[in-house]
């Protein structure tokens, strides 16, 4: 769970530097283990980045696949 956390860490830092952003939000239920988001945290710290961590993330994705699904689209 530490590797998956970093890696994920990693990739959010050098994508939010290369936007130039200070700030990452994370969805999805990952993002709920303890084990992951201490990973992610220590990884974007290196870079001054701060992660965001959303209440009922766990339903972010669905809620855009839906949103995709919409009939007026």
């Amino acid at each position: 769970m530490n590797m998956t956390g970093e890696v994920i860490g990693t990739v959010a830092y050098l994508n939010a530097l290369l936007v130039g952003v200070d700030k990452v939000y994370f969805v999805g239920r990952v993002s709920l283990l303890e084990s992951v988001t201490s990973a992610i945290d220590k990884r974007l710290e290196l870079a001054g980045v701060t992660s965001v961590y959303i209440e009922n993330r766990e339903f972010a994705n669905a809620v855009g696949s839906l949103s995709f699904l919409k009939p007026d689209r």
